[in-house]
């Protein structure tokens, strides 16, 4: 027989019972079709990518501080030879093309050379918004190292900033979101970020929603709500959206 202290004994079911939510992965959802309940919001911008074409009227292709940019030491750079759009889709491939790009370091602006180039996009000139849903349809890559995103950003700094998604290619049944705020590469910096164990998603699309209110954030997977937020740190300054397909960092 088991003996412990009621104390012990209440932190150990705590524990199993913790264990046990992480093992169970995410179960197979009925609503790929349906964005979460938006009554209360009006739509103010959507893309359903039609045509045969990129709207870069809408979209800009590369980080908004900068063209040739990169974010931390990433093996890839964002060029628009990456981006196709048909059937209602827009597809991000990479490519084996070699390309000069810069990225902070040290406070200084390091030149590198990459072998290959990847896609983002992001409404930095045509749309931002202080609260609000953002919902993204689309279907999670398979392969090595792989890790697409879809996040919000501050025009003027960064952080703050508000993860939809994070997916990393290499761990299947793991989709992450959270939150930065504070000032970067500096201890007032801050971040709350949370995994969420899923099922592989990667064999249709599914649809990854956040629900951005000043005093509380929800995160959505099909429909589902997944986490919640009502912490310090919730950005109260209008923000655009991002989406992107990266392939991790340098060694």
């Amino acid at each position: 027989m088991l003996q412990l202290p009621i104390k012990k004994t209440f932190n150990f079911f705590l524990f199993i019972k913790e264990l046990l939510y992480h093992a169970i992965p995410f179960r197979k959802n009925n609503n790929t079709e349906q964005f979460v309940d938006n009554k209360k919001w009006e739509l103010v911008f959507s893309d359903d990518f039609e045509g045969t074409e990129l709207d870069e009227s809408i979209w800009m292709t590369h980080y908004y501080w900068g063209t040739s940019m990169v974010q931390l030491d990433e093996k890839q750079t964002y060029t628009n030879s990456a981006l196709s759009v048909s059937d209602s889709c827009l597809y991000i491939q990479p490519r084996n093309n070699k390309e000069s790009g810069w990225y902070y370091k040290d406070n200084k602006i390091i030149r590198g050379e990459y072998e290959i180039s990847s896609g983002m996009i992001h409404s930095g000139e045509s749309f931002k918004q202080k609260y609000g849903v953002f919902s993204i349809k689309c279907k999670l890559p398979k392969g090595k190292s792989l890790t697409p995103s879809a996040w919000l950003l501050d025009k003027q700094s960064w952080p703050p900033k508000l993860d939809i998604f994070e997916f990393d290619s290499n761990r299947t049944f793991r989709i992450s979101h959270g939150a930065e705020w504070g000032l970067e590469d500096d201890r007032y910096f801050y971040e709350t970020k949370e995994a969420v164990w899923v099922r592989d998603l990667t064999d249709e699309f599914h649809i990854f929603t956040i629900m951005w209110e000043p005093n509380v954030i929800k995160w959505f997977i099909d429909n589902r709500l997944v986490a919640i937020y009502c912490g310090a740190g919730i950005p109260q300054t209008s923000m655009y959206l991002v989406l992107n397909l990266a392939l991790g960092q340098k060694e």
